[in-house]
C-alpha cells in the first residue's frame, strides 16, 4: 500500500490489495449472514457463501465491485421503478478524460443519488465513477462500513467536538485533494450536512470551507480551483421517502422540543429509532430483531413506551436484554448518559 495512503487510514475506501480480504471478512459477519439470509432463508449459509464468492472471482478493485454486483442492482431498479433516467453533462464533455472531478451535489436520497450518477459516469464512457462521501452515522455496525469501503466511500465523521471537528476537517479535506490529484479519482460530496428534507439547496459555507483547508495554495480560490467542482443537480420527479420527511416536519411543528433518536441495544439487538419529545407520552418504535429470531417475527419483537421520566417495554419475546448505548449521541435535551442511566433503572421485561 502507498505510504501516503496510511494517514487516511481511518476515513479512505479500501485499495485494491484490500479488497480480498474486507470480501472474507464481510462473508464470517453475523449481521451481515443474518441480513442475507433475509433474501435466501432457504438457502445454507455454505452455499450461499460459495455463490457469492463465485461472483466475486475477478474483482481486483472497489471499481470492479461495483460494476460486479452495484451496477446490475442500480439498473434493475431504474427497470422496475422508474419511466427512465437522463444525463445532462454537455459542460463536461469538451474537457479532457483524464480529468477528475468533485461533483458538489444536492442530496435528496442517502444512497441513490451517488449511485445513479456512478451509473450514468459508466454509461456514458467516463474512465471511473465517483468516492462517495458517507456521514458515519450512518455507519451502525461493522458490515455497513466493511460494504462502503469496498463501494468506493469514504468516511465523513459527524458529532464531533470544534477541536476534533477541526482536525476531521483537515484530514478529510486533504484526503479530496489526495484522490483527485493523485488517486485519480472523481469525488462526490454533498453540498450540506445530511439530506435537504426541505428542498433548500444553497451550499454550506462550512463545505467550501473544509474543501480549501487540504491544499498548500495560498489563495481560497486556487485551493478550490484545484478539485475541479462541478455543480451537481439530482432532481426526482417523487422526491424519495417524501412521506416520512413530511411525517417529520409535521412531528417537529407539533411536538415541542421534537428530536429524532437512534438507539442501539446490545446483545444482537439492531436499531431502535424513538421519536423523542421532552414533553409527556412521547411515540411508540418497533425493535429489529436479533440475529436468532426468525424474520417473520422482526415485526413484533418489542414496543417501546417512552416518557420523559421512564422508557418502559413490553417485550413480546424471550430474550436476553442487557445495558443500552446511544449509537448517536444526543447533543440537545436529554444527554446520552442520563438517557443511558433511565434505561438501565427502567428497561422492565
Amino acid at each position: 500500500m502507498n505510504d501516503e495512503l496510511k494517514e487516511f487510514d481511518e476515513i479512505r475506501p479500501y485499495e485494491p490489495e484490500e479488497m480480498k480480504q474486507a470480501f472474507e471478512d464481510l462473508l464470517h459477519d453475523r449481521q451481515f449472514a443474518h441480513m442475507i439470509h433475509g433474501f435466501v432463508p432457504w438457502m445454507p449459509s455454505w452455499l450461499r457463501n460459495g455463490i457469492l464468492r463465485l461472483l466475486f472471482a475477478g474483482v481486483k478493485t472497489p471499481l470492479d465491485f461495483q460494476k460486479r454486483f452495484m451496477k446490475p442492482i442500480i439498473r434493475y431498479l431504474i427497470r422496475t421503478k422508474t419511466n427512465g433516467l437522463s444525463f445532462d453533462d454537455i459542460t463536461l464533455k469538451g474537457m479532457s478524460r483524464d480529468n477528475r472531478y468533485t461533483f458538489l451535489s444536492n442530496h435528496r436520497d442517502i444512497v441513490l443519488d451517488s449511485a445513479f450518477l456512478d451509473l450514468l459516469l459508466f454509461d456514458a464512457g467516463y474512465p471511473t465513477t465517483v468516492e462517495i462521501g458517507i456521514g458515519d452515522n450512518l455507519l451502525i455496525y461493522p458490515w455497513i462500513k466493511r460494504l462502503v469501503r469496498m463501494n468506493k466511500a469514504f468516511t465523513v465523521r459527524r458529532g464531533l467536538t470544534p477541536h476534533e471537528m477541526m482536525r476531521s476537517s483537515q484530514l478529510m479535506s486533504s484526503y479530496i485533494h489526495y484522490a483527485v490529484n493523485r488517486k485519480k479519482e472523481n469525488i462526490w460530496l454533498a453540498q450540506r450536512e445530511g439530506r435537504a428534507k426541505d428542498s433548500d439547496d444553497r451550499t454550506q459555507e462550512s463545505v467550501l470551507k473544509m474543501l480549501a483547508m487540504g491544499c498548500e495554495e495560498e489563495n481560497p480560490a486556487d485551493k478550490l480551483r484545484d478539485l475541479n467542482i462541478v455543480p451537481l443537480t439530482i432532481s426526482y420527479e417523487f422526491d424519495p421517502c417524501d412521506y416520512l420527511k413530511a411525517q417529520e416536519f409535521q412531528e417537529k411543528r407539533d411536538i415541542p422540543h421534537f428530536r429524532l433518536v437512534y438507539l442501539a441495544i446490545r446483545d444482537e439487538c439492531a436499531i431502535v429509532v424513538v421519536h423523542l419529545s421532552m414533553c409527556g407520552l412521547m411515540s411508540c418504535a418497533t425493535c429489529l430483531a436479533r440475529s436468532s429470531i426468525p424474520p417473520w417475527l422482526i415485526a413484533s419483537t418489542a414496543r417501546f413506551i417512552v416518557t420523559t421520566h421512564s422508557i418502559r417495554a413490553t417485550i413480546l419475546l424471550s430474550t436476553s436484554w442487557k445495558e443500552a448505548h446511544l449509537a448517536q449521541p444526543i447533543t440537545q435535551g436529554l444527554t446520552a448518559n442520563a438517557l443511558t442511566n433511565i434505561l438501565r433503572g427502567n428497561f422492565a421485561r
